[in-house]
């Protein structure tokens, strides 16, 4: 059953009462699951996990298996195991390519989701265009060939993960089930968020990263609304390519400190207040101040990672007076704060293959 509401949200609650929640689930001995619904700015639904026959069973149709702790996407009566195999997110050096020599050797499947960026993939089914909001779900074995074709590099979050059959097996990427590959997703913000928390929990501590499978589960069903939302309305382009928009972000990702005002960005577009929110958001996705935001986050990301600069130095860099601040934004948009990133396996992992390289 797909979740006919406009955006799904999910909190991992520490500690929760047992009084308050009824889940009797071994995998969810230290967290519990809350689904919320929202269906306008002033409503709200939420979802209880009851106990029913060893798994823990939303009213909405969620299932999480207790014997193995996977999650399970629901493809009509058929509960369809999920298992996460790797998940990150990237802003693509220049260099960066991703051809069918690679593509031919994945053992899984890929969810690729790109943020920022334009170009376009080569698949069997023909050539689609990279956009914000493009959505893949690519099957190993198979040859892809991506593009750019703007000077923006691409951003996107990638996701390995494969789907299981009764015994736990993992299931062949090009036997079923199927997804379809290609999608754009109306709105860029609900499935980015989900896959923060996926990744926040892939990098967290290690008895929380078998949770990683109910964040995906949770993303695939905001796909698949997406996919049951297009078969209703006839397709149409959801995204225009602004040249004029394309340059400013071009600007702010050349110089991510540099605060550009809405007055400022009106005078650039030659436009009013309103009228840049509203290219802006046709364009990216986002409003000019979250692409902004989202820009010197990623810069904060690579800064970290990259050099050795105190965080006030990477604060002050990218425009921030107050280290405080600069520290809060990051943990907001990353789930984690900037000393804690510094410090985590994977930023140890990227300067040890660095220094390999090197």
């Amino acid at each position: 059953m797909i979740l006919s509401v406009p955006k799904i949200i999910w909190c991992l609650i520490p500690n929760v009462p047992q009084k308050s929640w009824e889940t009797g689930a071994s995998s969810l001995t230290n967290v519990s699951l809350i689904l919320q619904l929202t269906e306008g700015p002033n409503r709200a639904d939420t979802a209880r996990l009851t106990k029913t026959r060893g798994a823990c069973v939303c009213p909405a149709g969620l299932r999480l298996r207790t014997s193995n702790r996977t999650s399970s996407i629901n493809e009509g009566h058929l509960i369809i195991p999920i298992q996460t195999h790797h998940i990150g997110k990237q802003r693509c050096p220049e260099d960066w390519t991703l051809t069918e020599t690679n593509t031919i050797n994945w053992p899984d499947l890929d969810l690729w989701y790109l943020v920022d960026g334009y170009g376009e993939v080569q698949t069997p089914q023909g050539i689609h265009p990279l956009q914000p909001g493009t959505c893949l779900i690519m099957r190993g074995g198979q040859p892809y060939n991506f593009h750019r074709t703007s000077p923006q590099p691409f951003s996107h979050y990638f996701v390995h993960f494969s789907f299981l059959d009764d015994q736990g097996q993992v299931i062949s990427p090009n036997l079923p089930p199927h997804m379809p590959l290609y999608r754009t997703m109306h709105e860029i913000s609900p499935l980015a968020t989900l896959l923060d928390r996926a990744l926040e929990v892939f990098r967290g501590p290690a008895e929380l990263r078998h949770t990683v499978d109910v964040w995906l589960y949770a993303a695939v069903l905001e796909i698949n609304r997406e996919d049951q939302h297009a078969h209703r309305q006839p397709s149409e382009s959801r995204w225009n390519y602004d040249h004029d928009v394309e340059t400013l972000c071009k600007e702010i990702l050349d110089n991510p400190a540099k605060h550009l005002s809405m007055n400022e960005l009106g005078l650039k577009l030659h436009c009013s207040r309103a009228h840049v929110y509203r290219r802006f958001k046709q364009h990216t996705g986002r409003s000019p101040q979250q692409f902004a935001i989202d820009t010197r986050m990623q810069a904060a990301h690579f800064l970290l990672l990259d050099s050795n600069l105190p965080i006030s130095q990477i604060a002050l860099r990218l425009g921030y007076a107050d280290i405080y601040f600069f520290s809060r934004q990051f943990k907001q948009h990353h789930g984690i704060s900037p000393a804690a990133f510094r410090k985590s396996p994977d930023a140890a992992r990227h300067r040890h293959n660095r220094s390999a390289r090197s």
